[in-house]
């Protein structure tokens, strides 16, 4: 038998399965609701399957036996009647749906009034979606499952249809090209399976969604919310997949979590977790949520330019009064924090009265209350502080309450300076002296600039630089040795001098 000739055959019996499915349509269209039943419609449902299967086999064959320019025409035939098929099935399931919550709404009323209880109509369920997010697959085939595929007063055929519907992007892409029937639904299932179910690609999705996630600080409230759901849902996305965390992974999560605030929140954190033992999660989360708590109680808008807009403005000092530290839920024993300024319920640097005192009478209050300068806490002076915070205006080591808002220039000063050879000064037989410091930058010939500390002597006649800055700033070194003592009580020596200019 010629090609042509089977093609044709072919034709002829997709059309007379046309004409039944059509003809299916114009039965159902005409009847009344009324005087259709449950089994009117599980019959009729099961001869639309059996029609628009046959019909789906001849379109297959005949789709490998035609020629490119019979394609489309072909592809619009196999549109129609797939809509005639969906008009009757959709109008079918939605009365068996009917039909069956009818029944079962009597009989719940019926036993009800039995119990003399009050049913609630609940609103129907809606159906799952997915876009191809393979973070969301697990929630979405449980949900699937339990509402479509499990569902046993269902056909194959119609879980494909519900398939269909709840796709959406990538996800529908992988099986769009498959003909709606009831041996394809397992196939579909499986295709999207074998693509979406993949535990590795999964729990790499979670950590991706921890570790990607970035701070936006000109959007404190909404940024840091974000931030703290995703960190949460994928703890606990990852917990369900029996990946638990233990004491390393928590203080990994911990630092990626640091990394991405501001410098505002990180100095607040410090000041939180103010012990030296390693903070656990849980009081990480704490401390995020009540900032977010913080954030999103304030009237006044998110701030559009830095953090310390936010820190200072942004969050009035009332707040430290309504969320306390001793509130906080820790692990750690909990303590109460009196300001020993004002005696308040507070830490002194959220105290209004230290807040509005000047420059000075700052620095006279830390100095006769004989707190630390850097983290103004008692108990230890400054240079023995853990802290790991400094002032966040001019980067010393004191804490940025006490940064002087006067705005004294200083014109750089090109020095010479001794090269010591000799650095380790043996200061055995010496009386301690305790000399002041200072943060300044040294530039070489060639405009490189780095920080360093410089220890202040005012008795002292020349200016000395370490081995380890010079060869770090790269500085041209002439030789020239001298002797000099005054350092350790003790004769030394350098054997080379250098230039550089300090600011």
């Amino acid at each position: 038998m010629s090609e042509t000739k089977t093609i044709s055959m072919l034709r002829r019996s997709q059309k007379g399965w046309k004409c039944k499915l059509t003809m299916l349509k114009n039965k159902i269209t005409e009847q009344t609701n009324e005087t259709r039943d449950i089994h009117f419609i599980d019959y009729h449902l099961r001869e639309t399957d059996e029609i628009w299967g046959k019909f789906c086999e001849i379109h297959q064959q005949i789709e490998l036996m035609i020629e490119d320019d019979e394609f489309d025409d072909e592809v619009k035939e196999y549109t129609e009647i797939q809509n005639i098929y969906e008009n009757i099935y959709l109008k079918l399931s939605r009365e068996k749906s009917q039909l069956n919550s009818g029944q079962s709404t009597e009989y719940y009323s019926a036993r009800d009034e039995r119990r003399g209880c009050v049913r609630v109509n609940l609103p129907e369920l809606s159906l799952p979606s997915f876009s191809g997010t393979i973070t969301e697959w697990l929630s979405f085939s449980d949900t699937f499952q339990c509402l479509v595929g499990q569902n046993t007063s269902l056909t194959d055929v119609q879980r494909f249809q519900y398939l269909r519907s709840c796709l959406q992007g990538n996800a529908l892409a992988e099986i769009v090209n498959l003909p709606t029937t009831s041996q394809n639904y397992k196939l579909a299932w499986n295709v999207l399976k074998d693509r979406y179910q993949n535990t590795r690609l999964i729990v790499k999705g979670y950590i991706e969604n921890i570790v990607d996630f970035q701070f936006d600080s000109q959007k404190p409230s909404k940024s840091l919310r974000q931030m703290l759901t995703s960190f949460r849902n994928s703890i606990h996305a990852l917990k369900s997949l029996e990946y638990e965390t233990n004491a390393l992974t928590e203080q990994i999560i911990i630092h990626l979590i640091e990394s991405k605030l501001d410098f505002y929140l990180k100095e607040r954190w410090l000041e939180y977790t103010e012990t030296q033992e390693p903070a656990t999660l849980k009081e990480l989360v704490c401390f995020l949520e009540k900032y977010c708590q913080i954030f999103e109680s304030r009237s006044s808008p998110e701030p559009t330019t830095n953090t310390n807009q936010y820190s200072s403005r942004h969050v009035p000092d009332k707040l430290s009064q309504e969320f306390p530290k001793s509130s906080y839920i820790s692990t750690r024993s909990q303590r109460q924090v009196t300001c020993c300024v004002c005696q308040g319920n507070h830490s002194i640097y959220f105290c209004n009265q230290f807040r509005n005192l000047n420059d000075s009478e700052k620095f006279q209050t830390v100095k006769q209350l004989k707190l630390c300068f850097n983290c103004l806490k008692a108990g230890h002076h400054r240079n023995r502080c853990n802290s790991r915070t400094s002032c966040n205006t001019c980067y010393s080591r004191h804490h940025s309450l006490l940064h002087s808002t006067e705005n004294i220039k200083q014109e750089p000063i090109q020095i010479e300076a001794l090269l010591n050879a000799d650095e380790d000064c043996d200061q055995s037989n010496s009386n301690p002296v305790v000399l002041p410091t200072a943060a300044l930058l040294v530039s070489n010939q060639n405009g490189q600039t780095t920080q360093a500390r410089a220890l202040l002597d005012s008795g002292s006649e020349l200016n000395f630089i370490s081995r380890k800055l010079a060869d770090q700033l790269k500085l041209q070194k002439v030789r020239n040795r001298c002797g000099f003592s005054g350092i350790g009580d003790k004769r030394t020596s350098a054997n080379y001098t250098v230039k550089c200019t300090v600011k």
